[in-house]
């Protein structure tokens, strides 16, 4: 990994980078190997140790967390003890720490020193500097918030020990001009890994339900596709992939389909109601009922990378369909809503749903805005889509 990098040189470097060619290179190095750290998804330790190297640190440590999260973990350390245990810190010495209030509106990017604040009496009588500093034998430290945003946190700490005294201005100029570079490829590795492991909970998830779902771009590409969806396009009756395309059987049902999906794409920002409509198949008199629905856009953003996506939820009335039995429980439905709302997620409309379960017309009507109200959706399109969305709903058996 890289090599230490001599502070008088780093300093030219700083001061007449101009004329010191060698130096800039060395600096493009340490960079390069911070990106490269996240294409290859190790060695963060090495190069943690390059930058101490570089300012003359002897023991460092990057610790991140998601907000939100239960807890902090370390993501690399070079020179501490292995009794160091950064939850500890957090819970207990973070608070007692006479310099946080030093750090904590600091903004993210900035590494700022303890300086000479390091060796004061005020400082090392206190609780912090007995309990927690001395034991493990450090003196001036560089510190700051390398990532700070609503979801991730990560913390640089680069400590010396109290013979090397305090750290220089060119070293903390050199430490924060990499600093700027760790921010950001730990940035990155966060948002790598969101993408890398959303899609795989997307179809974890999509296996419990019991009818097709498939998620497509706004040209009806096809993104992903759950079992049940998988086995209906294979058989090809009503619904199939044309070279990676969602279509249907036959050509009309086509393009009421994709003028539904684009509809829904545009719009999805909107967050427009859902398309229902039903798709002819010739191996059987009775059609499948298709539910397009447009996918929130921050949802499309974090499982499709930056694709605007769409749902098309699939009932095969033959197989069985969805029912919410576990979902009417959870949210208070009487029996008689219940009913309705299991002929509302058929593709039933309200008039025929009457008649099915047999109440006037007006009485189911009124039931349904009772569900609304429970749910608190404010359509039967945002219905179905809360609960064909919900891990409430199970498969009623044919």
């Amino acid at each position: 990994m890289a090599s230490s990098v001599h502070m008088m040189d780093w300093h030219i470097f700083v001061c007449r980078s101009g004329r010191q060619m060698t130096r800039l290179s060395e600096f493009d190095r340490l960079v390069g190997e911070t990106y490269d750290c996240l294409a290859e998804g190790g060695g963060w330790s090495d190069l943690l140790a390059s930058y101490a190297n570089v300012i003359g640190g002897d023991s460092a440590l990057v610790y991140v967390k998601a907000r939100g999260g239960s807890g902090s973990k370390i993501l690399t350390s070079i020179g501490f003890d292995p009794s160091y245990r950064v939850d500890t810190y957090l819970s207990y010495y973070e608070s007692r720490s006479p310099f946080f209030p030093l750090y904590k509106k600091n903004p993210q990017g900035l590494i700022q020193a303890l300086g000479d604040y390091a060796f004061s009496r005020a400082y090392r009588e206190t609780e912090y500097f007995q309990d927690w500093v001395r034991p493990q034998g450090y003196g001036d430290m560089v510190g700051g918030h390398l990532l700070r945003n609503q979801h991730h946190y990560a913390w640089l700490s680069i400590r010396r020990a109290e013979r090397r005294g305090t750290y220089s201005t060119s070293e903390i100029g050199a430490i924060n001009r990499l600093a700027r570079h760790l921010g950001r490829a730990i940035s990155l590795r966060f948002k790598l890994e969101m993408e890398r492991t959303a899609p795989i909970s997307l179809r974890k998830s999509l296996e419990f339900v019991g009818f097709g779902v498939i998620i497509v771009d706004g040209n009806s590409k096809i993104l992903i596709a759950n079992r049940v969806a998988s086995n209906i396009l294979k058989v090809g009756a009503g619904l199939k992939s044309q070279h990676g395309r969602l279509v249907c059987e036959q050509a009309r049902d086509t393009g009421a389909l994709h003028v539904a999906v684009a509809a829904a794409q545009r719009q999805v920002v909107d967050g427009a109601v859902a398309t229902d409509f039903c798709v002819g198949r010739s191996a059987a008199h009775v059609p499948l009922t298709l539910h397009v629905v447009p996918l929130p856009s921050a949802s499309a953003r974090q499982d499709f990378v930056s694709q605007s996506a769409v749902a098309v939820f699939v009932i095969d009335p033959l197989h069985g369909g969805p029912d919410a039995g576990g979902f009417a429980r959870a949210y208070g439905l009487t029996p008689a809503e219940h009913r309705v709302l299991h002929e509302i997620i058929q593709g039933t409309g309200v008039v025929e749903a009457a008649a099915k379960i047999r109440v006037a017309v007006p009485t189911a009507r009124t039931q349904l805005q009772h569900i609304f109200q429970k749910t608190n959706t404010t359509s039967q399109a945002e219905l179905v889509r809360l609960v064909m969305l919900s891990p409430l709903q199970c498969f009623r058996k044919s």
